[in-house]
């Protein structure tokens, strides 16, 4: 059994010999979605997609373990929108004025002195102050997305097997981040003095300042690739970021994973 096991891995070490002599390095473009949940007391989870661009170099002037282990460095981009549960409604509401208590909770955190000073009470004073001649009726929606421009670097294995192969990586990761809010505004003002009652209906979009920041992390991936030609390979992977914790963040995010669809090139 021994000598069988030792056997397997010479053969291995010999395919991997034969299949990666010429090759120094090799470029990857991957589309991926990534799912994010929120830690840090909001409930919330990010999903969305992206794409990486994987750029490996190896050396294998320096023997077999040159040919096998190389430096991967990772960039890529992603868009995560942003959604929450929705949150049991205290009181009685107001049958014209539709806020779910998530959103208006996001609103809240958000420090957006436009909205605290001054739109809000303009809101209700809105609704309030609605006539038997004429009322208003409003339906608001907060939307979030974050924009995620990251990098990463580190060690990568791969392990050929024939035409397949398997790579796995290990690196620090690092993040700028665009966190936005708009809320969706719906709203109806009607005049039911006019005959048969006559509705005006319009929609804006009202933007809250951006959060921008940046996160560290450490991350990890494994890829499949299966070779098409000499020189490309279909790949599919995953991987997995943890974030390192940071007090004060506008990014609370704790881990992310991601499923990963692709191209790579050697040369």
């Amino acid at each position: 059994m021994k000598r069988l096991l030792i056997a397997a891995l010479g053969l291995v070490a010999g395919a991997a010999h034969a299949q990666t002599d010429a090759t120094r390095g090799q470029v990857s473009l991957d589309g991926r979605f990534t799912r994010a949940p929120f830690d840090g007391g909001v409930d919330a989870t990010g999903t969305g997609p992206g794409v990486q661009v994987r750029l490996v170099r190896f050396a294998p002037e320096i023997g077999r373990v040159g040919r096998m282990v190389g430096l991967q460095l990772a960039v890529g981009y992603d868009r995560l929108n942003l959604s929450a549960p929705p949150a049991t409604r205290t009181g009685t509401p107001n049958p014209r004025l539709r806020f779910d208590p998530a959103d208006s909770l996001v609103v809240e955190r958000w420090n957006w002195a436009h909205w605290q000073r001054y739109y809000r009470t303009q809101i209700r004073t809105l609704i309030k102050d609605s006539t038997e001649s004429a009322y208003y009726a409003a339906d608001l929606r907060a939307v979030q997305t974050v924009r995620l421009y990251t990098a990463s670097v580190g060690p990568t294995v791969r392990l050929p097997l024939g035409r397949f192969e398997l790579t796995g990586s290990v690196g620090l990761a690092a993040a700028h981040y665009r966190r936005e809010l708009y809320l969706d505004e719906r709203w109806t003002k009607t005049f039911p003095a006019v005959a048969g009652g006559y509705d005006f209906d319009y929609r804006l979009h009202n933007e809250a300042p951006d959060k921008l920041g940046y996160r560290l992390g450490l991350d990890a991936g494994l890829h499949g690739s299966v070779r098409l030609t000499s020189a490309v390979s279909f790949t599919v992977g995953g991987g997995y970021r943890r974030w390192a914790k940071r007090a004060e963040t506008d990014l609370p995010l704790a881990n992310w994973t991601s499923a990963d669809l692709g191209f790579s090139v050697r040369y």
